[in-house]
């Protein structure tokens, strides 16, 4: 389960939380890593699929008042666009897992250890090409 809690207005121009109606009801869809333009590394699924998911289920905007909270399962298909607006949206994120939750600490470990070096490597990579975009060549 996930509570996420609005600090300020969350409004469409701010990038708010977007989410596929029913989708929770698919299953575990299998996701893969991106790394986004702060630097950090997050989950998403296909856009192929995504684009079938969307015939059958709804994608609807989350515009929330500061204060308001939404709780959602970590099935339901969600996200949030960029913030194309002047105004920050800050939130908080609470994940809640049962005791007999599926997710294993040592399951969890390993997965985030993994993302943790992915980033890196991925970081470095990057680092790597704009160096050699910027060497001069000296004859």
């Amino acid at each position: 389960m996930q509570c996420f809690i609005a600090l300020n207005d969350h409004n469409i121009d701010g990038g708010c939380l977007k989410v596929f109606e029913g989708s929770n009801k698919l299953g575990l869809i299998k996701h893969y890593q991106v790394m986004c333009r702060s630097g950090i590394s997050k989950l998403t699924i296909p856009a192929q699929k995504l684009k079938k998911i969307s015939k059958k289920n709804k994608l609807r905007d989350i515009k929330l008042k500061a204060g308001a909270a939404i709780f959602f399962t970590y099935l339901t298909i969600h996200g949030s666009s960029s913030n194309a607006s002047h105004n920050d949206q800050p939130r908080i994120v609470v994940q809640m897992h049962s005791n007999n939750d599926e997710i294993s600490k040592k399951n969890n470990f390993k997965f985030w250890k993994a993302r943790s070096s992915n980033e890196i490597d991925i970081l470095k990579r990057m680092i790597a090409s704009k160096k050699n975009r910027y060497k001069k060549t000296i004859n």
